[in-house]
Parts: structure tokens; C-alpha cells; sequence
């Protein structure tokens, strides 16, 4: 089994180093419905793994001179306390509904996604 879960994990790994993104909704998935955790159990580990992940892939950028660290600081920092106070809601919600919400969360990102139009833009796609 543990196999398996290291190919699970390999997998979500170069997901987050391609794409920069993909973490928790490929993880939470996986931990439930691979691993056999509970929803509430695999939301907590879901965030040491892609923090982990991420740490990873932002040493690298960092290394390199990509990594934007005034969005970075925005994005995180904001995102910090709210990460913190829908932990707490989390262990309070069902199970099934927190895979509910989940889903809906991921057709809704995936619905912005395809529905966006690419702009031209004249800024550099990397910055350090």
C-alpha cells in the first residue's frame, strides 16, 4: 500500500511543480477515496502535503529568480487567517457534505477555467 501511495503522491508532486497548482484537489480525493481517510482527515493532511510540495517549488523558483514574492506575500497572507478559521469550521461540518462542497468547489474553478479568454498581455510571465 505504501507503494501505491508514494506513486499517488510522486503524481500530485508533479502536478504542483508543473502547474503550479492542483494540490488539494488532487490530494483530498485521493486520501479519501485511495488512502480511506475520512474527508476531515484528509482536508488536514491534504494541507501539510501541499504546503510541503509547495515549499519545494517555491525554493526552486526562488533559486531561479521566478518566484514573485509581492504576490506570494498578498495571496498567503491573506489566505493564512481564513485558512486557520475554516479549519476550525471544518471538524464541524459532515463528511459527506464537506465532499459536497468540495465538488462544487472544483466544477466551479474548473468552469472558470474553460470559460476565461486568454488576454494578450505585455508583462513578463515570470518576475523575481
Amino acid at each position: 500500500m505504501y507503494f501505491i501511495d508514494s506513486l499517488f503522491g510522486f503524481a500530485i508532486g508533479l502536478a504542483l511543480g508543473l502547474l503550479g497548482g492542483g494540490g488539494s484537489i488532487l490530494t483530498v480525493p485521493v486520501l479519501v477515496y485511495v488512502v480511506g481517510q475520512t474527508p476531515q482527515a484528509a482536508v488536514v493532511a491534504s494541507l501539510m502535503i501541499v504546503g510541503m510540495n509547495s515549499a519545494m517549488g517555491a525554493f526552486f523558483h526562488r533559486l531561479h529568480g521566478t518566484l514573485n514574492w509581492r504576490v506570494a506575500l498578498l495571496f498567503g497572507g491573506s489566505g493564512m487567517g481564513t485558512a486557520y478559521l475554516a479549519a476550525g469550521l471544518s471538524a464541524a461540518v459532515s463528511p459527506n457534505l464537506l465532499m459536497i462542497f468540495f465538488a462544487l468547489l472544483m466544477l466551479a474553478v474548473a468552469g472558470l477555467m474553460l470559460g476565461q479568454k486568454r488576454r494578450p498581455t505585455t508583462k513578463p510571465a515570470l518576475r523575481g
